[in-house]
């Protein structure tokens, strides 16, 4: 499913669940106790399953390995009448395997076309990883860790984290915001995107806007800005504390801001302590590039190359064409002005003639 363990409880990710009236197999019978159609988001594998009301799995398969389309069954053997049905033809391997169709509410299914069309295409880069080094016992290693998902890598450990979430009864995470040993980044459970520093391309971390209050229960607010920021104000209560931002700056930009938190000092010393150490690393990086360079590889021998401390730090940027904001590569809509931005190539960044079906500067096909 993944590249690493998922950062918060499972149970807190919003699956998406619909009610079944019937369930067919491919021999045209009943699967019985079919109660429920449940779609898993990326976070948690990217899944379509038929289960029993107790969560037990009947079908299961993931969304890249299968087909999902409307048909019509008829009904009645004197008094025929027609409804539209779902049906799931998997092409992966196993016990579950195979084809079912289910009759669920005739309005809800171009709602879960849909929800399959989004979370299958984030799986174009949502597992991306980078190479990020640290000391492990006292020994230089490496680790890849992803760009855009809320789980954490080999090696990698958690520091600080706040959660909001949605919901009284049957809550739901919303924003997380985390700090571990190698990032800092906010993550939206509804974008299904994060704002994230990886930390050896962290210049400073700074405390900004620091005040006294004495009671806050303040919501939370995420957005991302022109840099590709994650920007997060985490909820709190209590007597008079003091509250701050807390930036992670690179080239001259803050590229995540958590705010306001309590005691923004005591986060600011545990994110600059993670950070020296993860660059303690990377001096040890450039010592060894620096005599390797000296040396010629012998035969059979390949040269190592060593990773830009800031590399992918910073989210690469594509131009809208309606109100010229910068916005990350592979948006869909303008986070300024709202505007599609269908005809502007994910792949390479050149902005489109209206309709074009490929781009005119790679060849890549728009989505």
């Amino acid at each position: 499913m993944s590249q690493g363990r998922l950062i918060i409880d499972q149970k807190l990710v919003k699956k998406l669940e619909y009610s079944i009236d019937e369930a067919l197999d491919e021999r045209n019978e009943e699967i019985k106790g079919a109660n429920k159609l449940v779609i898993y988001p990326i976070e948690l594998g990217n899944l379509i399953q038929v289960e029993r009301k107790d969560g037990a799995a009947l079908f299961s398969s993931r969304l890249s390995e299968c087909q999902v389309e409307a048909v019509t069954e008829t009904k009645g053997r004197f008094k025929k009448s027609e409804d539209l049905w779902l049906r799931i033809t998997s092409a992966s391997q196993g016990r579950m395997a195979g084809e079912v169709r289910v009759n669920v509410k005739d309005k809800e299914i171009n709602e879960i076309l849909n929800q399959i069309t989004i979370f299958r295409a984030l799986e174009k880069d949502y597992w991306k990883t980078i190479e990020i080094f640290y000391y492990n016992k006292g020994e230089l290693t490496s680790t890849k860790v992803p760009v855009r998902a809320p789980v954490l890598a080999e090696g990698e450990t958690l520091l600080w984290s706040h959660i909001q979430t949605k919901g009284i009864i049957n809550k739901q995470a919303d924003l997380f915001a985390a700090i571990t040993t190698f990032r800092a980044f906010v993550y939206d459970f509804q974008e299904h995107d994060c704002g994230r520093i990886f930390l050896p391309g962290v210049d400073e971390v700074i405390v900004t806007d620091q005040h006294r209050v004495s009671e806050s229960n303040s919501g939370g607010m995420y957005s991302r800005g022109r840099y590709g920021a994650g920007v997060y104000s985490g909820s709190s209560s209590g007597t008079s504390h003091t509250v701050g931002k807390v930036s992670f700056i690179a080239d001259g930009k803050p590229i995540v801001t958590f705010g306001p938190v309590a005691d923004p000092h005591g986060l600011a010393r545990l994110a600059k302590a993670a950070v020296k150490d993860i660059k303690e690393a990377y001096k040890e990086l450039e010592k060894r590039a620096k005599s390797t360079e000296k040396e010629t590889p012998t035969q059979g021998e390949t040269m190592v190359e060593i990773p830009a401390a800031t590399q992918s730090t910073v989210v690469e940027q594509i131009i809208c064409p309606s109100c010229k904001n910068s916005v990350a590569k592979g948006s869909n809509f303008c986070n300024n002005c709202g505007a599609k931005l269908q005809f502007i190539c994910s792949k390479c960044g050149n902005n489109n003639p209206e309709n074009s079906k490929f781009c005119n500067s790679c060849g890549f096909t728009l989505g």
